[in-house]
């Protein structure tokens, strides 16, 4: 008995697949899709821009913050120099009644031996 007659190869047949099922999408089905993809779109655009516009309020007023700040520190620099100034410390000297220091007296010590054990 051949193999060919015993049917042990069985001829090449193309499998067959089962149908795939593709949804179709109605012409209304997309149109809604595309109208919810723009809303969503639109409403995430509103929200960036909104903040977007806070934080440059936000930014403004800490920039105006700064401004103060270093024309605070200017004066307080300039009320230090002025108060440090000689004419000042003499303002303050006679104002308090105080007199200038004479001349200073040393004590000089002179060592002593000290006996070491």
């Amino acid at each position: 008995m051949s193999l060919a007659r015993a049917n042990v190869f069985p001829s090449a047949k193309p499998a067959r697949r089962s149908p795939t099922k593709l949804k179709k999408l109605s012409l209304r089905q997309v149109n809604g899709l595309i109208i919810v993809s723009i809303i969503l779109l639109g409403l995430s655009y509103l929200f960036q821009i909104n903040s977007l516009v806070a934080k440059g309020y936000q930014i403004k007023e800490l920039q105006t913050e700064v401004k103060a700040l270093q024309a605070s520190g200017r004066d307080l620099e300039l009320k230090s120099i002025q108060l440090q100034s000689i004419d000042s410390v003499r303002q303050k000297v006679s104002a308090l009644n105080m007199v200038e220091a004479g001349s200073g007296e040393f004590v000089s010590i002179k060592p002593t031996a000290v006996a070491l054990r």
